[in-house]
């Protein structure tokens, strides 16, 4: 097992250990938090120049497998710079009066955080998006009656999320008969042309579960709601890392789906064969002009309030 896997793994059963065994002295549980993000930095570096570096791991009959490819690393070694410079703040913010018991869960979301990034095959890639989903509900909630209602209502979406990539996921596994994603997303560019309403089907899918983690519209209400209420410290890490998952989402399950003749031959596959705008595959293009609604919509929001 790679420093990849064990680190992904070491930091995981440091957060449920110092759930068990620090609650009395919470302190020590940001003391940890920190010392997982300092680990995954060095992990992140470690891993430079290791790409195709692959791990799997059997739980009975079910196996999953992680691998470090070039934008999982990139998204990875980013995360883990902010995580270590948001540790080092909460460890002086986490005073006697702003302290926390949500040290422990966010560690834990460290390890899914790895997860996503590092996943070769939609079992794991599932795995850590639920744990990811879960624990970043709890911290958003932290025991606070306001802070709950928040975080039901980012939840709320985040099932919405969780319903369409699973209904994806199943499609995509009956289409092409694997659950790897990389085979998974060869596969799919093989029925452009007897399938085609499936793949966009598919694509609808997934990138309803990607805008809502993304927060782009018209998902874009539940970080006013979740920033507000979360404790402050996480909130940078909301934007400055979770966010960002809708992003490497699309990155690695949707903009594939639509490589056109060049890209998909390398893949020995004909690849994209519908509309195309300026040179771009149509769905593309349209997801390109909901970012651009997200940004300017966003802004004109943010113009209009007066509560900072």
């Amino acid at each position: 097992m790679s420093l990849m896997t064990t680190g992904m793994l070491s930091v995981l059963i440091a957060g449920i250990l110092s759930g068990l065994f620090f609650g009395r002295v919470k302190k020590l549980q940001w003391v940890v938090l920190f010392a997982a993000s300092l680990f995954l930095v060095y992990v992140a570096a470690s891993l430079y120049g290791k790409w195709g570096l692959t791990d799997t791991i059997k739980v009975g009959a079910l196996s999953v497998g992680f691998q470090n490819g070039y934008i999982g690393w990139l998204f990875f070694a980013f995360s883990s710079a902010v995580s270590l410079i948001i540790s080092i703040f909460s460890l002086s913010y986490n005073d006697k009066k702003h302290i926390t018991g949500i040290a422990p869960l966010w560690t834990i979301l460290l390890a899914a955080n790895a997860g996503i990034f590092f996943a070769t095959d939609w079992i794991a890639f599932l795995v850590a998006w639920e744990l990811m989903g879960w624990t970043s509900f709890f911290i958003i909630s932290h025991g606070k009656e306001k802070s709950f209602q928040a975080g039901i209502y980012y939840f709320a979406l985040s099932l919405i999320g969780t319903a369409t990539l699973l209904a994806a996921v199943f499609l995509i596994q009956g289409a092409t008969d694997t659950f790897s994603i990389a085979g998974s997303m060869k596969g799919l560019l093989g029925l452009w042309s007897t399938k085609p309403g499936l793949l966009y089907l598919i694509a609808i899918l997934l990138t309803v579960t990607f805008f809502a983690k993304s927060a782009a519209g018209p998902f874009y209400m539940w970080p006013a709601k979740a920033h507000a209420e979360a404790p402050d410290d996480f909130s940078a890490f909301l934007s400055g890392i979770m966010i960002k998952y809708g992003i490497f989402g699309l990155i690695l399950a949707v903009t594939p789906m639509f490589a056109q003749a060049g890209t998909a031959a390398a893949a020995g596959t004909a690849g994209y064969v519908g509309t195309l705008v300026h040179g771009t595959p149509l769905y593309l293009y349209l997801l390109g002009w909901v970012a651009a609604f997200t940004a300017v919509w966003a802004t004109i929001l943010a113009i209009r309030e007066n509560d900072m």
